[in-house]
């Protein structure tokens, strides 16, 4: 019962790092017989491949085993490095004068009209000092 929770998390893991087996290997020097075995739920890697794979996937080991860890979240997706700038940006622009913050807007909605439709759809307004709220 217990296998095939952590052969599910660690195939999750390798997902949301957009890696294939073959990389992992690569990255970590475990062989891909063995992470196949791990992800299919054969059995549990051993001491040192939960150390490789922990710091691989950015998680604890104690959040591999038991889906929880006190001092650290579940992993989440990574943003495209693209988007994370433009992202960047965009906060920089919310917080300078009102005639950016006008362009910013028109740029936005012009960028993304149905974007509008969904906030208003879904009764979202846009708080300056909090984000979204709904």
């Amino acid at each position: 019962m217990y296998i095939p929770i952590v052969a599910e998390r660690l195939r999750s893991l390798r997902n949301l790092k957009k890696l294939t087996i073959r990389e992992v290997q690569e990255f970590t020097g475990l062989t891909a017989g063995n992470i196949s075995c791990w992800e299919n739920g054969r059995y549990l890697p051993s001491a040192a491949a939960l150390v490789l794979l922990s710091e691989l996937y950015e998680v604890s080991i104690d959040w591999i085993l038991t889906g929880t860890d006190n001092n650290q979240t579940p992993p989440k997706e990574k943003l495209d490095p693209e988007l994370e700038v433009m992202l960047e940006y965009m906060k920089e622009m919310w917080q300078c004068s009102r005639d950016r913050q006008g362009w910013l807007k028109i740029q936005f909605n012009e960028a993304f009209p149905k974007f509008k439709e969904w906030f208003k759809k879904n009764k979202i307004k846009i708080s300056r000092d909090s984000g979204y709220r709904s």
